[in-house]
């Protein structure tokens, strides 16, 4: 595909995975680790925004693939959960994927496998989504974004903190948080200031915020609520449960859960992410000191 063909499909002109085999209920894939291109690689390699864009170009590039994408139809992530088999600190960038979809009645996805360059398999992804024919959704997004604006109009942006590195945001954060009320925490992210060139390690669409970007805040958010403050944390697994989009430019809100334990002496936070009043992602994350 040349460029422009790229960048209409993915968001992106260049792709980081590439097909190597191909079979009906599996696709093997390469991955670019070109840092230049893609600035993101710069964080840990089983940081929540490194797995995303991963996912991303992964499950995107295996429809192309199969030619699942037919001309006007559009597809929207629903959930996806991930975890690490390998110790974070033993942790190496994946280089390889195996992708292998599935169909139920009503629903569709894949599972994908990341194998870093010694051969070990460091992480397993789970994706579901739904597809949908267009439905004028130019119109459609225009009428939600302005819904989503009109009912924040009176409020105030949030503040982020002035020093990112004092407030302990760890690897990645952007400053889009603002401090903690109790356990929640206003958010924003702007078509300005959350895409590149601005933001290294986020692009896209810019339609809306994406799932980077809340992986990113969730990040921030429990680095600014964790105790003891400035600790750095790392997260063996998640699961995300995308109900509507977030609208860019809008304030919204994180609610934080306390925490429980989670599995293998983690912690586990849940996020409830909210703007103009309803409700639109759902997170958890297992979390534990990144010295630990």
């Amino acid at each position: 595909m040349t460029p422009d063909q790229l960048e209409a499909a993915l968001g992106y002109r260049h792709n980081f995975a590439r097909v190597v085999r191909a079979a009906p209920e599996r696709t093997e894939l390469a991955f670019d680790l070109d840092r230049e291109r893609y600035p993101w690689l710069a964080l840990p390699p089983l940081h929540p925004v490194v797995i995303d864009k991963i996912q991303y170009f992964a499950a995107v590039t295996g429809s192309l693939q199969a030619s699942q994408m037919k001309p006007g139809t559009r597809s929207a992530l629903t959930k996806l959960t991930w975890s690490a088999l390998v110790p974070p600190g033993d942790a190496r960038p994946a280089v390889r994927g195996v992708l292998a979809p599935w169909a139920g009645e009503e629903r569709a996805g894949y599972e994908l496998a990341l194998f870093d360059d010694p051969g070990r398999e460091v992480a397993r992804v789970r994706g579901e989504g739904t597809a949908f024919g267009d439905r004028d959704f130019g119109a459609w997004r225009a009428a939600a974004k302005q819904k989503a604006a009109d009912a924040a109009r009176d409020r105030a942006a949030p503040t982020p903190p002035a020093d990112p590195v004092a407030a302990g945001l760890g690897p990645g954060g952007v400053c889009l948080v603002s401090p903690p009320r109790g356990r929640s925490l206003a958010a924003l992210v702007t078509a300005e200031s959350g895409f590149g060139p601005a933001h290294p390690f986020h692009t896209g669409s810019g339609d809306h915020v994406n799932a980077a970007h809340l992986f990113d805040c969730a990040m921030q958010a429990a680095h600014l609520l964790w105790e003891p403050a400035g600790t750095a944390l790392h997260c063996v697994a998640g699961e995300a449960g995308f109900l509507r989009f977030v609208e860019l430019g809008v304030p919204f809100e994180i609610d934080v859960a306390e925490p429980e334990p989670g599995p293998e002496g983690t912690t586990r936070l849940c996020f409830t992410v909210r703007q103009a009043g309803r409700e639109n992602t759902r997170l958890r994350f297992d979390l534990a000191p990144l010295d630990s």
